[in-house]
């Protein structure tokens, strides 16, 4: 079995503390820097990865070893997505060495414009800097994406969000997920539904969800445009957004905590698999692949875009590919109508 992509905690720190986040509470101490390197060698050439989604927690808390990094990277022609939410005085320290090495990807969670006012002072301090850190890379010809997640307090300005993005920071692409919780002990990457329940979309506001929905999918048939969920998902984010129990079977590949433990995926950590490390790889691959396989079958679900689109077309994750252009000229599917087969 190999693995097309790779999602990767390079840390489980962040100077952030958004309620919503699982995944940022400092209890797994990092690889170092050589460890790291030679754990992406493992996987690259183990399970022949194509792409190493890098979901942090906060990569420029690495400092000068993130520099180092992507140096290496490019070296030996990864192709990686890093996500950030550029926070100050971090950003500026590092944004232009960050240049000069080669980076070409930076990413963010984009939840609301600058100029609209966010769900609390954390929340509009990180889109104030994601944004700007954003702007700043895209103009610069670093590679730029972002992720809506859709929420109660959102949920109605999502379709405004992606196409401001869209029109003012250069060749981003742009994405959504529904907000998750944490369904059990092994799923750690967003928090206990307790403590966001005014970020919760309830099912009394399902009408709400389906004109956002469309709207999102008018934006996808625009021309220049990059938004990066699937028909498939955006048709089933009615369907899912409060159950979260889509069930991927593990088509969304495996991943690796900050400390060289195998976890199930950037979701879910799995239980099983988490018995090994990345070194054990080489000699023990078949007992890794049966247990991470073990893992997937018991995994409750969730609706996270990324597994439809390793499901869909794998193009949709190449910056300025074909799968832009082609999609603009495909007719709009009808949210109403699909859902209907459901009743």
């Amino acid at each position: 079995m190999n693995f097309d992509t790779v999602a990767i905690f390079l840390n489980r720190a962040c100077p952030r503390h958004c309620i919503q986040c699982g995944i940022s509470d400092n209890s797994v101490k990092p690889l170092s820097l050589d460890k790291w390197k030679e754990a992406f060698t493992i996987l690259k050439e183990t399970f022949k990865t194509k792409f190493f989604l890098v979901l942090g927690t906060e990569p420029l808390l690495m400092k000068d070893d993130l520099i180092e990094l992507v140096r290496w990277y490019n070296d030996n022609d990864l192709f990686y997505g890093f996500y950030s939410t550029s926070p100050q005085p971090l950003f500026d320290q590092y944004k232009q060495r960050l240049l000069d090495v080669g980076l070409n990807n930076w990413s963010c969670g984009i939840d609301y414009l600058p100029e609209m006012v966010g769900a609390d002072l954390i929340t509009e301090k990180k889109v104030w800097e994601g944004y700007k850190g954003l702007q700043w890379m895209a103009e610069r010809g670093v590679q730029t994406f972002t992720v809506t997640t859709v929420n109660n307090i959102n949920l109605d300005l999502v379709p405004t969000i992606i196409e401001t993005i869209q029109e003012t920071i250069p060749g981003a692409i742009s994405c959504l997920n529904p907000i998750e919780w944490k369904h059990d002990e092994a799923f750690d990457f967003f928090s206990e539904k307790e403590k966001m329940k005014e970020l919760v979309i309830l099912p009394e506001r399902h009408e709400n969800v389906i004109r956002m929905v469309e709207e999102v999918l008018k934006l996808t048939r625009r021309k220049g445009y990059q938004i990066q969920n699937p028909d498939s998902h955006l048709l089933d984010f009615a369907r899912y957004y409060y159950t979260l129990d889509y069930r991927c079977w593990g088509k969304v590949g495996i991943a690796i905590d900050c400390d060289g433990r195998f976890r199930l995926c950037g979701y879910n950590r799995g239980s099983l698999v988490r018995e090994f490390y990345v070194w054990d790889l080489p000699k023990r691959r078949d007992e890794i692949e049966m247990c991470w396989r073990a893992d997937a079958m018991n995994c409750k679900g969730c609706h996270w875009s990324y597994i439809h689109v390793l499901q869909d077309d794998f193009n949709a994750l190449i910056p300025r590919s074909t799968y832009y252009q082609e999609r603009s000229n495909k007719p709009i599917p009808d949210v109403r109508k699909y859902l209907n087969k459901f009743k």
